[in-house]
């Protein structure tokens, strides 16, 4: 039923290739990495290196990369939907009631953007596995040394690579090691024992990690490693959104009643369900702190919080008012999450998609994306051997809290200038009769763009969302010949 579930509210958008900017360009570093192009090194961003692994698998799919993807991300979130009804499981006496908490899931991913590939839908499988193998020996299901060890391991292992595709889990990862360690306790295992074993279970969590910064290392890409993955993340200007906060808050504030009404409506547990109740809690919390403390509240981020706090809402099931209350959350999460699946796909689909790269196929050429949506670099094949430039996320090079924290020398304004000295035979960028919209500074490099494309470039493509375009494509004119080429 969960797999039924997951495809039902997911199918719309299976194969399409514009669901969301992020999960294109991952695809796109993902075929780089594969034709020997190292992350950090020749093509630019702060991903984690595990994301651009996976995603380079999915690349192998060739023209079938989109369904690959999608795909994966349909098996992931099924699985954490069953992880979470079993862990669910543990804390009520309510079959549907666990598995409310699995369907749920599976909607409210669809209300933040987590309808296609987003790192959180693939790494919450790994979270969602990780805590299943400490819930379901918690409190007190007896383990000798040897099996809380080797328990430990395979837990802390999945928390590791669930690093490498976003380190903000180590908050969730901390937690977790704790939970194992007071396990050990309550067994009443040795000091000496627990110490020796928590070492272990950190080299666990950390040795993939290891194992990417050594590759670096021995490369003599090191410090391009720790740039991209440390101090530029320190160098971005903080940008904070008002309407990002007010959805995260929102969403806290929503999940959070499970608390207040499990209170107020006596919900009854045994010993063993109190306890696993404060365990989860705990994680919930857990990972509420590492959202707080990254910032930017991007509506993304707020994926990572409906794991453990879908596993907490059916403890609510054991009264007849809170179950009516998560019921009415369940239906508006299905069908605002719904909506907006659906109105992505008419916005945005898989015949867009097809037009815009007949454009760029004629003729083929290396294509610059500048502030714009949809991932273009590697729509044809020339423009995937294509490098104009190191930064190609087309919104670095002109953010302004990305200014001075990409390592571009001497400067992004430069940057943009030398790659379209280049004279790339296609320009992608989003409306600029926008410029200067929703309080955003202009840039020098937005000038320059704008000046050499009301030059050199003419219209070739336009996709309007609603009254205005969201992408165009601009042509070198006739006459004109591109100085780069793949």
């Amino acid at each position: 039923m969960l797999l039924l579930w997951t495809v039902a509210l997911r199918w719309r958008l299976l194969g399409n290739p514009l669901i969301y900017n992020d999960e294109d360009f991952y695809l796109y570093i993902g075929g780089q990495l594969l034709k020997g192009h190292l992350p950090y090194v020749s093509v630019w961003d702060r991903k984690p290196f595990g994301l651009f692994a996976l995603y380079a698998f999915f690349h192998l799919f060739g023209s079938w990369r989109f369904w690959a993807y999608q795909l994966g991300a349909v098996m992931a979130v099924w699985g954490t939907a069953l992880l979470i009804k079993n862990m669910a499981q543990s804390l009520t006496k309510h079959v549907w009631g666990a598995a409310f908490g699995g369907f749920l899931y599976v909607a409210a991913l669809n209300m933040y953007v987590g309808y296609g590939g987003q790192a959180p839908v693939y790494y919450n499988f790994l979270m969602a596995l990780a805590f299943w193998l400490l819930v379901r020996q918690w409190p007190d299901a007896p383990a000798t040394k040897g099996k809380l060890r080797q328990m430990g391991m395979a837990s802390m292992g999945l928390v590791g690579l669930a690093l490498t595709l976003k380190p903000t889990v180590v908050f969730e990862g901390v937690y977790l090691g704790l939970g194992f360690i007071l396990l050990g306790l309550h067994n009443h295992l040795k000091w000496r024992t627990l110490l020796s074993d928590s070492v272990i279970w950190v080299l666990c969590a950390l040795m993939p990690t290891l194992l990417i910064i050594g590759g670096y290392a021995l490369s003599g890409h090191g410090h391009e490693w720790w740039f991209a993955n440390v101090e530029s993340i320190f160098q971005r200007h903080a940008e904070l959104e008002p309407h990002n906060l007010k959805r995260f808050l929102r969403l806290v504030l929503i999940m959070a009643a499970v608390w207040p009404l499990a209170w107020a409506f006596h919900i009854r547990f045994t010993a063993i369900q109190k306890s696993r109740f404060a365990l989860i809690s705990g994680w919930a919390l857990a990972a509420v702190v590492a959202v707080v403390v990254v910032g930017g509240f991007y509506n993304h981020y707020n994926l990572p919080l409906l794991l453990p706090f879908c596993v907490l809402l059916p403890v609510l099931f054991d009264n007849r008012i809170t179950t009516l209350s998560v019921a009415v959350l369940g239906i508006y999460m299905t069908v605002a999450g719904e909506a907006k699946v659906i109105r992505q796909d008419r916005f945005a689909n898989r015949h867009d998609y097809d037009a815009m790269v007949k454009v760029l196929s004629q003729p083929e050429g290396c294509v610059f994306e500048y502030d714009a949506n949809p991932i273009l670099l590697d729509a044809t094949p020339t423009a995937a051997n294509c490098q104009l430039t190191r930064w190609p996320f087309p919104a670095h090079l002109g953010l302004p809290r990305e200014q001075g924290a990409l390592g571009v020398t001497p400067n992004e304004y430069r940057e943009v200038v030398r790659v379209l000295s280049q004279h790339p035979r296609y320009i992608v960028t989003d409306d600029f009769t926008e410029m200067g919209a929703d309080n955003q500074p202009i840039m020098p490099q937005d000038r320059h763009l704008l000046d050499v494309i009301n030059r050199d470039y003419e219209f070739a493509y336009g996709h309007r969302l609603k009254d205005r375009y969201n992408v165009i494509i601009w042509r070198l004119k006739s006459g004109l010949q591109p100085h780069t080429h793949p």
